[in-house]
């Protein structure tokens, strides 16, 4: 329970408190209290979410409505509205986004704690928790995209850059985002061909094409290396 990552949308500061206090009582982790879309996306593009509340009705342009089809487009979590519309042109607007729940205020603590425990057992059945992107098989991995499953060959990867906590992996010329930090990452990579350089960045030295200063080139992009890196990534080399 404790690993239960939830997200709050709710532009009410008594309101966002009370759903707070009542998750961190119950042992799930709050990663951010938002109170509009713009908002929550920033936050989502650096924070892992297993489960979004959202109140339909948020500041700015776009309601929760709206913020939830952005949000399962770019992130694998699932969508609980916490709301006081009950009429039934908000439910069917919202039942296109196929929420895990749909509650109306004033709501009930148990209510809440058990539609939270049923959306994030709905994400295992899928298969799309967060960090379950990676599986290696000898010299390849198998890197969840979208929904599926992609067999990798190591040696078709370049690089790997850290994006908050998340990874985008360059495969080939195809980047693939995944829902795991570049530390949890870099600990797939078992070939030595495979050099952290930077905090941010872990790199196929078979891919490296150029090299000076403090800067890599690979598939004509610059990469950083950071001076406490630098002597390891030199001594990979052999000078003639």
């Amino acid at each position: 329970m404790a690993n239960i990552r939830v997200l709050i949308v709710e532009d009410q500061y008594i309101v966002s408190e009370e759903i707070k206090e009542i998750l961190l009582a119950k042992g799930y982790q709050v990663i951010g209290q938002c109170t509009s879309a713009d908002e929550a996306l920033t936050l989502l593009n650096k924070e892992k979410c297993d489960v979004a509340i959202l109140d339909i009705n948020i500041e700015g342009e776009r309601d929760g409505i709206e913020l939830a089809s952005e949000i399962l487009e770019k992130h694998r979590c699932a969508i609980i509205f916490l709301t006081a519309y009950a009429d039934q042109k908000f439910l069917d607007r919202a039942k296109k986004v196929k929420p895990a729940a749909y509650i109306v205020k004033p709501f009930e603590e148990t209510n809440l704690h058990m539609a939270v425990e049923i959306a994030f057992n709905n994400l295992l059945k899928a298969g799309l928790q967060p960090g379950r992107d990676v599986f290696q098989i000898k010299d390849f991995i198998f890197i969840k995209d979208s929904t599926r499953y992609k067999k990798i060959e190591l040696d078709q990867i370049r690089y790997a850059q850290a994006e908050g906590s998340y990874t985008k992996v360059l495969v080939n010329d195809n980047p693939i985002t995944l829902a795991i930090n570049l530390k949890t990452f870099e600990s797939h990579l078992s070939s030595p061909e495979f050099m952290r350089i930077h905090r941010s960045y872990v790199v196929n030295l078979k891919k490296v094409e150029e090299f000076e200063g403090n800067r890599v080139f690979i598939s004509q992009e610059s990469i950083p290396i950071s001076s406490s890196f630098k002597a390891d990534f030199v001594s990979k080399f052999t000078f003639l």
